[in-house]
């Protein structure tokens, strides 16, 4: 009798991930699905579909976030010929706190859209397009990702849950650098991976496109450090060492001008900074000590594992409170989206470890996610970049339960009860992705809509030369068009002072931080005679006022 012969190994070393024992259908949906025809037809439909779903759910307005103006000022900073520069101040400094890659991407945008001197011109609404190609991009190229790891059918399924998934829609038409980031990371990621087919580098076209990509994630987001630290450590699990010194010398050699620039300018490291603060807001307070990281630690694991993961990969999940109001809960460990959860890790780390499948994927969400639990503070956009391979290693160990189980009624049910979980999952998406359309039909939200009011009176009615202090003041300079800071958050004294020494013409008091009221509107009361009040935002907490020298 012939001893069975040995499944192949894939030539990236791991073993395929589709079991011999699935159903007539999903082998011919994926023989019919890798075709000439429907091999390239299924990642332009993917491409299409999220164009569509962009369309359908963008928004005009500009997003809430002082990042997103700060980079529309960098790109128009870049495109005036003044090089990676905040303009927006009385005085422009050279821009550190962000790469240039993104604010490059889009400085052709803003060349094309330059503020013709009276009204802001929306620049911004094309940019936000350009962000909208890199999601349709980041989606087809992930499900060919997804293809050359698993059969074709589910990388389709799961596909399918990332380009509606509302988080990642939500953040695909803002001017932002996270999806940009992905865009990048998951090129480089595709060509990685192939590269590994072949262990020589002279001619590796793969790998070099690869290495170009990785260090393109870099210039857009500096976290992209974690993507060079991922595939080292990869290249190195597959013993393709020669790959992995050329990876980290062509990293150290890109990554260096950029290193040297900023050390030139006297600013250093800005996230390393930020990093190792108590409070990065309050400088003054000092570095961390080991009693903070354990708690920042403690905070951000919980945040990520009860509250903030369940709720970007299941929408109906997803926390309406705010973060300053939230404390961990270790009862929430035994809720149960956080039981599937922590089942869900426990079965990856088996499958990646044990096995040795996706162990690129595995190294790269590892230590992102390490990154962003020592980060100063919890956010779900920082999981963006993590949040495809979320949803790849949940459907993953699904199928391989299902595929582990013996013929019979018990596996049908299983088979069943994995569909109808993914049609549940895809529901709650398009469900949610209708409140985004709300959203987009609407005006601001009410604080940010005096806000804007605010801005939009200082365009038409203060000097072109007018300096202003705010909370905001990227927001405030795209929308008003004048020069503008934010005041120190210290004493009334020093808030003065700071008002003199730069010149300021007009201060906006908003409903945008607490910080308003803990500094600004202290100073106001300490020193009226110095205050002025033009301008009050009808029925609400919103003012303009002049300052008297």
């Amino acid at each position: 009798m012939k001893k069975p012969r040995r499944r192949k190994q894939t030539k990236s070393g791991s073993q395929p991930c589709v079991a011999p024992a699935v159903s007539s259908l999903t082998e011919r949906a994926d023989q019919a699905l890798a075709s000439p025809l429907w091999r390239w037809a299924v990642p332009a439909l993917i491409l299409t579909a999220t164009l569509a779903v962009s369309a359908w759910t963008f928004d005009e307005k500009l997003s809430y976030t002082g990042d997103n103006t700060e980079f529309i000022i960098l790109a128009r900073s870049v495109a005036q010929g003044q090089g990676l520069s905040l303009i927006s101040r009385p005085v422009p400094t050279p821009g550190s706190k962000f790469p240039p890659g993104f604010p490059a991407i889009l400085a052709p945008v803003a060349a094309l859209f330059p503020m013709d001197g009276e009204t802001a011109t929306p620049d911004w609404v094309a940019m936000k397009w350009v962000v909208v190609l890199l999601f349709a991009g980041s989606m087809s190229l992930f499900y060919l990702l997804m293809s050359d790891q698993w059969a074709r059918l589910p990388a389709l399924a799961v596909t399918l849950l990332c380009l509606t998934n509302p988080l990642l829609v939500d953040y695909g038409h803002q001017v932002m650098s996270e999806v940009p980031y992905l865009f990048c990371s998951v090129l480089s990621l595709l060509l990685i991976e192939r590269s590994m087919r072949r262990k020589e580098v002279g001619r590796n076209y793969w790998f070099y496109g690869g290495l170009a990509a990785i260090m393109g994630a870099y210039y857009v987001r500096s976290v992209g450090v974690v993507l060079v630290a991922a595939v080292i450590l990869y290249t190195v699990q597959q013993r393709h060492y020669l790959k992995a010194l050329v990876t980290a010398a062509v990293a150290v050699a890109a990554a260096l001008p950029w290193l040297l620039r900023n050390r030139a300018l006297g600013k250093g490291s800005f996230y390393l900074k930020q990093l190792l603060l108590e409070n990065p807001y309050y400088a003054e307070r000092g570095l961390m000590d080991l009693s903070s990281y354990s708690d920042r630690l403690w905070f951000n694991g919980m945040g990520y594992l009860t509250r903030e993961i369940p709720g970007v990969l299941y929408p109906p999940l997803r926390p309406l409170e705010e973060l300053a109001s939230w404390t961990p809960d270790a009862g929430a460990l035994l809720h149960v989206s956080t039981l599937i959860l922590v089942a869900i890790a426990v079965y990856t780390v088996y499958l990646c470890m044990r096995r040795g499948q996706h162990l690129i994927f595995f190294n790269y969400v590892i230590l992102l996610m390490g990154t962003q639990i020592v980060w100063p503070w919890m956010s779900d956009r920082f999981l963006i970049p993590m949040l495809p391979f979320f949803v790849f290693f949940a459907v993953r160990v699904a199928a391989d339960v299902v595929e582990r189980m013996r013929a019979g009624a018990l596996r049908w049910g299983a088979m069943a009860l994995v569909s109808a979980a993914g049609v549940v999952f895809l529901a709650a998406n398009v469900s949610a992705l209708n409140g985004l359309v709300e959203t987009a039909d609407g005006e601001y939200a009410p604080n940010y809509f005096s806000y804007y009011s605010i801005g939009q009176w200082l365009n038409e009615n203060s000097s072109e030369d007018a300096v202003i202090l705010c909370r905001k003041p990227f927001w405030m300079y795209v929308v008003s068009g004048r020069k503008s800071v934010v005041y120190p958050y210290k004493d009334p004294s020093a808030v003065m002072a700071s008002i003199d020494e730069r010149g300021v013409d007009y201060v906006v008091v908003g409903e945008l931080s607490l910080t308003t009221r803990r500094h600004l509107v202290p100073t106001i009361r300490t020193y009226p005679q110095r205050f002025e009040l033009l301008l009050q935002v009808r029925d609400t907490e919103t003012y303009l006022f002049g300052i008297r020298r």
